[in-house]
Parts: structure tokens; C-alpha cells; sequence
């Protein structure tokens, strides 16, 4: 039996997938971010036969957490430690609000999710496949960034599901990715939403893990670990439009200090301080 050049050509470049895993980095890197993708995926598609039963309800993303932990946490051999995780428990309603790095968050998040919470995500996620349909099933709240105008509406629609439905809210207030370190300026929405639904707000911090990942450098190690700490929650009750941004600054800072504190503590991370 003859062999054509194309199989050969197939046969080598199979041979030559792993070799190259091993050994030069962008291949390793997107091999990880592509498997990372298609299990985030997964996880949707996990959520949404249980889901179907109540769709809309918030109770329903626990099978999100149940899978990321189970599958994509392991696999990925990602390790969290999580300090004082005890903030987070409570019957009533709050808004945690958490700094955002990369797409990794999401397991973090999921580790730690609290019972009865929603989140405010943007628009686009909704149209993500399995996920965005999983995350939809889930009762997660899709706000329209580029809209303002809906944008106030979705926050004047979230007061009402947490009362109605005595949910928490996930809020990332610096309404994007931020690989750099530090943190950014916060956006009011979610200081906002606290304090017109009079409600606390509990700062989750996730210390800084660029050591493992960074999309800039194709860097996607298999020891990833990061700390989370939970920091007490933060009452509004009495407090008024007026206040919010005074609140809004000293929660960032209280973030900021805790972010370089846990970072610097990890170990193997070499984080220098960062006031931004």
C-alpha cells in the first residue's frame, strides 16, 4: 500500500503537534486558551438541561459552579486559596463586587460563587453559545454598555430582582479587563445600585497572577494559583446618591491595599505595590 505525500504531510504534522506543545510557548499557549474555551463552553452546556426546569432562576448557576469546579479547575490544575470567605454568607441581599484580570476570573468566581446571586454581565456574552445561553438560563442580568439609557434601566431592573427575588448581585466595577496590575477606576453603577437598594456591598479581591498567565506574553502555566480574600461587608444604609463618591473611593482603596497585600504574599509572585 502506498503512501501519498498528503498522508505523510498529515502523519508529520501529528507527530510534530505535541513536540511543539512542549516546547515553543505561543503553541502552548493557545493549545490551553483554545482547551480552555471549548470547556468554558462545556460548562453552558452542562448548566442547561437542569436549568430548563426554572429558567430564569438564580439558583440555577450553582450548576456552573458545580461544573468548573469539577472539570475545568482540575484540569487546568488552577489552585485558589480563599481567605475569609465567611463575608459572603448572608440571607439578604448585597452587591459583591470583585477586580477583574482576564477570562481565568471566571473559575475564581465560580469557586466562591454565594448562594442565591446573579451578575451583571455585558450584552455580548449573551451571544456566546452554550455559555451565554447557560449564563441566560441562569437568571444572569445582560447590561447594555454602549446604551445608556438601558444601561439605568437594567440597574433600576436589578434593585427589582434583588428585592423580588432576595438576590446578591456580582458586579465588576472596573467594567473591563485590567492585565496590567493595580486596579482601574471604578465605574458608580454598582455603587449606585447599593445604595439605592440600600443593601451592602462585600469587595472580593483576587491577588494578581500574571506570573502564571498573560495573554501579552502567550503564558498559560500548569501550576496557575492565585488568593482570593473577601473583605467585610461595607453598609449603605442611610446613605444617598450624594455619598457614592466617597464610598466609591475608599472601597477602591481598601481593594487596592488588599490587592498589593495578597499579592505580594503569594507565593512564588514577585508583585511590586501599584497604587493605580
Amino acid at each position: 500500500m502506498e503512501i501519498s505525500w498528503l498522508q505523510i504531510a498529515v502523519i508529520a504534522v501529528l507527530l510534530l503537534i505535541p513536540i511543539l506543545y512542549e516546547c515553543n510557548k505561543t503553541v502552548h499557549f493557545y493549545a490551553k486558551y483554545i482547551a480552555y474555551q471549548v470547556m468554558i463552553l462545556g460548562v453552558g452546556l452542562i448548566t442547561i438541561p437542569p436549568s430548563l426546569r426554572r429558567p430564569g432562576d438564580v439558583t440555577n448557576q450553582s450548576w456552573a459552579s458545580w461544573a468548573t469546579k469539577t472539570f475545568v479547575k482540575p484540569m487546568f490544575g488552577i489552585r485558589i486559596s480563599v481567605e475569609d470567605a465567611e463575608n459572603l454568607k448572608s440571607d439578604t441581599p448585597y452587591i459583591a463586587i470583585c477586580n477583574h484580570q482576564t477570562f481565568i476570573d471566571f473559575v475564581g468566581m465560580m469557586e466562591i460563587y454565594p448562594e442565591r446571586c446573579t451578575a451583571l454581565a455585558k450584552r455580548s456574552l449573551l451571544y456566546t453559545g452554550t455559555f451565554g445561553l447557560g449564563m441566560w438560563l441562569s437568571g444572569i442580568i445582560f447590561i447594555d454598555r454602549h446604551r445608556p439609557d438601558r444601561a439605568k434601566e437594567t440597574i433600576n431592573k436589578t434593585v427589582e430582582i434583588m428585592n423580588r427575588k432576595n438576590a446578591k448581585v456580582w458586579i465588576f466595577p472596573e467594567g473591563t479587563r485590567n492585565p496590567h496590575g493595580g486596579l482601574l477606576s471604578f465605574k458608580k453603577g454598582a455603587f449606585h445600585l447599593a445604595v439605592q437598594g440600600q443593601v451592602p456591598l462585600v469587595p472580593i479581591v483576587f491577588s494578581n497572577y500574571s506570573e502564571y498567565f498573560s495573554q501579552k506574553e502567550k503564558k498559560f502555566t500548569n501550576n496557575l494559583k492565585f488568593t482570593i480574600k473577601v473583605l467585610p461587608p461595607i453598609p449603605t444604609k442611610g446613605l444617598t446618591v450624594s455619598d457614592v463618591p466617597e464610598l466609591l473611593e475608599k472601597t477602591r482603596q481598601s481593594m487596592l491595599d488588599t490587592y498589593n497585600e495578597i499579592s505580594r504574599k503569594d507565593k512564588g509572585l514577585n508583585v511590586p505595590s501599584s497604587d493605580k
